[in-house]
């Protein structure tokens, strides 16, 4: 019968083995092979010291330059807009720090928001019932998700310039979405810029409403603009990829840095000046060039 000693004894027996092994083995390698060994492990012990210091002073800068931005960030956004009317459109699905990031730089810089759309999470066309309630919003005898999808981005198009205000109210009341600041029945005088915050998205509602919606507000003469929070982006890339595309767009924006972005980019858009900001990918610069407030 095998019984627990017997297992110890094995045990033991393999382990002495294998440490005989070493000891045999050691000491017939040659002497240059475990110079040139040690010397490698030595080089490699000093070449992970450098990185490992090279990290500190990378995050050491970074802090430096977080302080930097957020101490500034005032001074950069602050009057910006001045009385410059925005809409603002999110999706229900936006991370609410990016909102709440994006409302805070427009206060700051002064803008005057006309209105605030929030698109709900039922605008996922994946679901039977969200596309029988899209096609009566619609009045459209459709139920397919591309039809409908197109020509719920061409009426948002119309309704987010602050036209169309019929559309907006059949939304709203087919809880399609929501407005805390119920958009303006006619165009204001200027015409507002329209700011689309995304991120975080269904791949549905992005790819299907939110880049679609930015292609048809760039493609316009409606002065548009796109944010997104963190440098994972989503509808960014394809909009940054399409050079006739008047439209400007901001990564991180729930950072100091990309409120700046946000505030100073928008203020050079009003200019016909557009460009892609931030730390992302497809990004021009970090931060446009700032004209003084």
């Amino acid at each position: 019968m095998i019984t627990f000693r017997y297992h110890v004894v094995t045990l033991v027996a393999v382990f002495m083995a294998i440490g005989l092994g070493v000891l045999f083995g050691a000491t017939f390698i040659d002497q240059n092979i475990v110079d040139s060994l040690r010397a490698t492990q030595a080089r490699l012990g000093d070449r992970n010291e450098a990185l490992r210091d090279r990290i500190v002073n990378l995050e050491d800068e970074n802090e430096a330059l977080q302080t930097f931005t957020g101490s500034t960030r005032d001074i950069v956004v602050r009057n910006s807009l001045t009385d410059v009317p925005v809409v603002l459109v999110t999706f229900e699905s936006t991370p609410g720090d990016a909102v709440d990031a994006v409302r805070d730089t427009l206060t700051l810089a002064g803008a005057r928001t006309e209105g605030q759309l929030i698109l709900s999470d039922r605008l996922d066309l994946r679901s039977e019932e969200n596309r029988q309630r899209l096609a009566e919003v619609l009045e459209s005898s459709s139920t397919d998700a591309g039809s409908l999808s197109e020509e719920l981005v061409a009426q948002l198009g119309t309704a987010v310039s602050g036209q169309n205000p019929e559309f907006l109210t059949r939304l709203l009341e087919a809880e399609l979405a929501s407005a805390p600041i119920a958009l303006p029945p006619a165009i204001a005088d200027p015409a507002p810029a329209v700011l689309l915050v995304g991120g975080n998205l269904s791949t549905e509602v992005n790819d299907r409403i939110a880049v679609p919606l930015a292609q048809i507000l760039g493609s316009g003469t409606t002065v548009a603009a796109f944010a997104e929070s963190g440098v994972d982006l989503q509808a960014l890339k394809p909009l940054r990829d399409n050079s006739d595309l008047r439209i400007m767009t901001v990564d991180s924006v729930e950072t100091p840095l990309g409120q700046s972005a946000l505030a100073v980019g928008l203020q050079g858009a009003l200019t016909g000046q557009y460009g892609h900001y931030g730390r992302g990918e497809g990004a021009t610069t970090a931060l446009p060039e700032f004209a003084g407030g």
